[in-house]
């Protein structure tokens, strides 16, 4: 019998139910999510002055902002699926009261709340997304969210827009907030309430978020790298329109534009995503950021819509390149049980450069159109930077090697043999890393940069592998300021106990 080819397209192949039960909810709430695109349009139709209207529409960005880092904390001490379950309640709670304040004071403060409570999942599910697949598949998992985001965003408002231009507001307020209800039920009776990931086998003692970031420079350097990007992308939504009326075009053009947008992200993401699911992360990341340069560097030369739409196409396709890419290299890099907090804190720079890349935008536009669009190109292009910085090794790190009469004490001691687990023997770099490990003095022990060197791996597959074999009781981790690894004297020689497995 011919075996079925398993791909991303096929539905429900690769990921478990859970997987799905959670983008089928992101999908339903991005669908419903019509106040945050609408309440500018509801409130002068209210007869509120535009200025004040623009206020309360900028105090529900301004909550969404916030969600970032608060949503990913709760996230990380009370679970994904509470917070999820609890942010959804909120919000259908929140935005129902909104549709019933009249004071201007009233409404920023529920439009306040109102985007905190509808933005606060976000982080969760992204964690909880990366728990519920393997590794390898997380590229694509990103890519199908992102799919269902896109989807749901460009295919609600359409309903929308015929609730607002038939005056039926309430049924904005109303669509959204059963939106919100129909996911937080969902999330309360078919997503699983603990993950079985390994936020569960973190030791007791595990290093805070800010000790994390401070031993962490590749995700500091990723992050400066990313809301430079972001800055440059968000010139979409404002610098773009002054380039198209300064060509003599109309804002159907611009508006055109925009759709081809959203046409090559959902046509395109999910089999670009199936073909480059084994790439590297990071050079992948930096194709896309360079095509993004390349397609707003570029609007300095576009003479015509035709041009206009070239670099649309760019920097389309550099979104879809590096946007999965970027999530999932951020999960790569969180400790499990800060992954909340690390999601929270890069969708946090995209926040924060669509608040300040915009009006930054026009003004530096108004100077000096071409020259604008070449910062643009430099400014995407100089942010490959840190990737390069984020994956080079530590030259410093060969000196771990040596005994040191410093070496603190063994955090904790093993069972006399190790568990069999049922993922079977350890692979080939495990094997090289625990014959390695038997060469070395009694007491010798190694770090991550070190044991990234010694078989040839990323960072980020280093502390997979090691992680794998600490879980294992291959290896002893060394308490100390800095992950350091050695084998358990209970197991030499490695070479033989592992040809007896």
């Amino acid at each position: 019998m011919q075996r079925r080819r398993r791909g991303i397209l096929v539905p429900g192949a690769p990921f478990p139910p859970s997987f799905w039960i959670l983008v089928g909810g992101i999908f339903v709430n991005r669908f419903g999510s019509f106040v945050g695109v609408f309440l500018l349009v509801y409130l002068t139709a209210q007869g509120y002055p535009t200025a004040q209207a623009g206020f309360a529409a900028g105090a529900y960005g301004l909550g969404s902002m916030a969600a970032a880092l608060f949503g990913g904390s709760l996230a990380d001490h009370r679970g994904r699926r509470w917070t999820i379950v609890v942010a959804m309640f909120s919000s259908a709670a929140a935005t129902l009261a909104l549709s019933q304040a009249r004071a201007m004071p009233a409404l920023v403060g529920l439009a306040t709340l109102a985007g905190f409570c509808a933005a606060l999942y976000r982080p969760a599910a992204s964690a909880l997304l990366t728990e519920l697949v393997p590794r390898e598949q997380r590229l694509s998992a990103f890519a199908w969210y992102r799919f269902v985001l896109n989807v749901g965003f460009t295919a609600g408002p359409l309903l929308a827009g015929f609730f607002a231009s038939h005056a039926f507001f309430f049924l904005i307020f109303l669509t959204d907030a059963l939106s919100s209800v129909i996911f937080g039920v969902l999330a309360l009776v078919a997503l699983p309430a603990e993950s079985s990931g390994a936020a569960q086998q973190q030791p007791p003692t595990r290093a805070g978020f800010v000790e994390a970031l401070h031993h962490d420079p590749r995700f500091l350097l990723f992050l400066l790298g990313s809301l430079a990007v972001a800055m440059v992308y968000f010139q979409h939504q404002s610098t773009l329109v002054l380039q198209v009326h300064s060509l003599g075009l109309s804002n159907a053009v611009y508006g055109a534009l925009l759709s081809l947008n959203g046409l090559v992200v959902i046509v395109f993401e999910l089999p670009l995503s199936q073909v480059t699911s084994k790439c590297p992360l990071l050079p992948l990341i930096a194709i896309g950021w360079l095509l993004t340069a390349l397609g707003f560097g570029l609007v300095a030369f576009a003479s015509n819509l035709v041009f206009l739409a070239g670099t649309v196409i760019l920097w389309s396709v550099g979104e879809i390149l590096h946007h999965p890419a970027s999530a999932a290299y951020v999960a790569d890099l969180a400790p499990a049980h800060l992954r909340g907090r690390y999601q929270g804190v890069w969708e946090l720079t995209w926040n924060l450069a669509q608040t300040v890349g915009p009006p930054l935008g026009t003004l530096a536009f108004s100077w000096d159109a071409p020259r604008f669009w070449w910062l643009c190109g430099l400014l995407t292009s100089v942010a490959v930077l840190p990737l390069v910085l984020g994956k080079a090794p530590d030259q410093t790190s060969t000196q771990a090697a040596r005994p040191s009469a410093e070496t603190p004490a063994l955090r904790r001691s093993g069972p006399p043999y190790p568990l069999r687990k049922k993922s079977g023997p350890p692979g080939r770099r495990s094997r090289a890393l625990l014959n390695y490990l038997t060469l070395l003095p009694q007491g010798t022990d190694l770090d991550l940069r070190t044991i990234q060197q010694v078989i040839c791996c990323s960072y980020p597959q280093a502390r997979h592998l090691v992680e794998a074999l600490e879980r294992q009781d291959y290896v002893l981790r060394v308490a100390g300021p800095r992950r350091r690894y050695c084998l358990h004297p209970s197991y030499r020689p490695a070479a033989v106990r592992l040809r007896h497995r």
